[in-house]
């Protein structure tokens, strides 16, 4: 056959089809738009944000109000708090009849001038704050235990009689306080849970007596209260000078 001419070899040539360099394959020029990654932009977290801030303002002006009102009901909080609270545990407390009955009258006396708007807000509060510190039920719980460690008689009689007059004594230095008396006695204490209410237990023993007047002990030697006996202490007087406390200077 003869051979081909020069020009099929060309159109031969021309027709083989051409392939891509690598150097087009990797010119980001020549690169399809489609696999570059898409800005999303910042998303939702503007939106997030902003809300976040706006109940954070919600939540502080709520907590503002709240306080403004109970602010200006201080007032009508503490003759609540009298007539529901603390003048029925003082009836049922074992405080002697004496110190009971001039108690009720003082704080019958304070509800009473409360509700005839005789005192401000200030004044109301500085006085159930001072009222709140003092241990005026338990007062008479330890009391309780003194008697029954005098009956016993003995270094029980003379220790209970020395140290729980210490504590007293603390608490008419305004430095023992009703958290302090509730330590004191959490041997000899017992919980209603239906009530919600602490007292004395039923029957007291000589092991949780030695026990509350070992913590008495080191309470009163906590605040430095002298190592001697203090007769004559009464919560009637401790009450009174700390609603008059209240009255003049408010809360602490």
């Amino acid at each position: 056959m003869p051979d081909p001419t020069p020009d099929s070899e060309s159109n031969d040539i021309d027709a083989v089809p051409s392939q891509a360099s690598p150097e087009s394959d990797s010119n980001p020029a020549t690169a399809d738009p489609t696999d570059a990654s898409t800005d999303e932009g910042p998303g939702c977290f503007p939106g997030i944000l902003a809300a976040t801030i706006v109940m954070g303002m919600l939540f502080f002006i709520t907590c503002g109000f709240l306080a403004w009102v109970i602010y200006g009901k201080r007032t009508e909080l503490a003759i609540r708090t009298l007539e529901t609270s603390y003048i029925e545990l003082i009836e049922q407390s074992r405080l002697n009849p004496e110190d009971k009955t001039e108690l009720l009258e003082e704080l019958a006396n304070l509800t009473r001038d409360l509700k005839a708007e005789k005192y401000e807000n200030w004044q109301a509060a500085g006085v159930m704050t001072r009222l709140a510190r003092l241990p005026i039920i338990r007062w008479g719980d330890l009391q309780a235990v003194e008697d029954y460690a005098v009956a016993q008689g003995g270094e029980l009689q003379e220790q209970a009689t020395l140290h729980l007059s210490r504590m007293r004594r603390g608490v008419e230095l305004d430095k023992i306080t009703t958290y302090d008396m509730e330590d004191v006695l959490r041997p000899v204490t017992q919980v209603n849970e239906e009530e919600m209410t602490r007292g004395l237990v039923d029957s007291l023993a000589v092991a949780d007596v030695k026990d509350v007047i070992h913590r008495a002990k080191l309470l009163a030697d906590q605040y430095d209260v002298p190592n001697q006996l203090f007769p004559g202490a009464r919560i009637t007087v401790i009450v009174r000078r700390q609603i008059e406390a209240g009255l003049s200077k408010g809360t602490y």
